[in-house]
């Protein structure tokens, strides 16, 4: 299965790009018309009804209780990704790393190999079955990948650019065993991070958050969040609209301002959302040769600075999504209700707090974006 990306530019790319590209699969309007029936507003109030509150990352959001999750990789001082139900892989994994290890060692300098001898070797880590597999896929130091199989899931750490070996290896084997399963309904009552299938406590100085969600009544619909705690400097230039200013002026440099100016817009201006000031943009672009028209909303938060609780905020909600091709089908919402939707999830994201705090539960729909 394809999945929905969290592309940090994909904002300007959806304005500009995709008004002269087709999305690569051609769909003609006709075909889908009557595929999807328009979802109404009563209809997105309905799926509310009975709802639930789902952790991500250090923050919560209350969805309808069937949404099903989608859990992108992470960064914890590192890439952090999780293959669900697939330990018994991990030997297949490991040994392919250990292959590409091999390979990257004779692009090393004699002096290099001397410095960093152990690529392409492996090293036991301080859980049962836990792997370290050292590579080089740079000059300037070891990649490590610290393989950690706890019950049924594989949680893989990937660290680049290591010089200090025996620093990073403590820290890794640190978080392994700050590392532990949580089920997909379970909300811990500590600090620290959920991340699919699993909790880690601890504070990494680089931390990125991406999460999804998608519907069953709406299956061209993608709603998706990427939080990055800020160090010393905010993206400014990251907010909708500077990036829609610049994609205007492209837009008239190209010759295609007439499809620019024929983008409603539904909703702008500022917002807040649980302590994060930011803005918002919601629009629905025309049509264009295959492509349908869609829905493309997005709310945009610089954050604050070294506060993991306020992060760089960005959210997004995509109709008409087809295998991960954007305006692919007619939307199955009309526009009262694409904003109904938007205004049911965006003010519940807020930080997790002790009293969200629940037993284990048994399992719930959750996809995996590939790693």
């Amino acid at each position: 299965m394809k999945n929905f990306s969290l592309d940090k530019n994909s904002w300007v790319v959806a304005v500009i790009f995709s008004l002269i590209i087709a999305s690569g699969v051609s769909y003609s309007f006709a075909k889908f018309t009557g595929e999807y029936m328009s979802t109404s507003r009563e209809r997105i109030n309905a799926m509310f009804e009975k709802t639930r509150l789902v952790c991500f990352g250090r923050f919560v959001i209350s969805v309808p209780d069937d949404a099903i999750m989608v859990y992108g990789p992470a960064e914890l001082d590192g890439r952090f990704s999780v293959y669900r139900d697939q330990v018994d892989s991990m030997e297949e994994l490991k040994s392919s790393r250990i292959a590409e290890a091999k390979k990257e060692r004779n692009y090393l300098s004699d002096d290099k190999i001397r410095e960093f001898p152990l690529v392409g070797e492996e090293a036991d880590g301080v859980l049962p079955g836990q792997k370290l597999v050292f590579g080089a896929r740079s000059s300037i130091g070891y990649t490590i990948h610290s393989y950690m199989p706890i019950g049924r899931e594989l949680f893989v750490l990937e660290r680049s650019g290591v010089a200090e070996k025996e620093k990073e290896v403590r820290e890794m084997n640190d978080l392994a065993t700050q590392l532990r399963l949580r089920a997909d309904k379970e909300i811990p009552a500590g600090q620290g991070l959920c991340v699919d299938g699993g909790f880690v406590d601890i504070q990494p100085e680089y931390e990125t958050t991406t999460f999804g969600l998608r519907f069953k009544e709406m299956p061209d619909v993608r709603f998706s969040i990427r939080m990055q705690k800020n160090h010393d400097y905010l993206q400014e230039s990251s907010s909708p609209s500077v990036l829609r200013k610049r994609a205007k002026e492209r837009a008239s440099v190209m010759q295609i301002a007439t499809f620019f100016a024929g983008i409603t817009m539904l909703r702008e201006g500022r917002r807040q959302l649980d302590g994060w000031e930011g803005e918002e943009i919601l629009t629905r672009r025309p049509e264009y040769k295959d492509d349908t028209d869609a829905h493309e909303f997005r709310f945009f938060s610089v954050g604050q600075r070294h506060n993991a609780l306020h992060p760089q905020l960005d959210i997004r909600m995509d109709t008409g999504v087809r295998e991960n091709a954007r305006a692919s089908v007619r939307p199955s919402l009309t526009d009262e209700a694409a904003l109904a939707l938007w205004d049911k999830l965006l003010p519940t994201i807020r930080a997790r707090q002790p009293g969200d705090a629940t037993p284990p539960f048994a399992s719930s729909p959750t996809v995996s974006l590939e790693v």
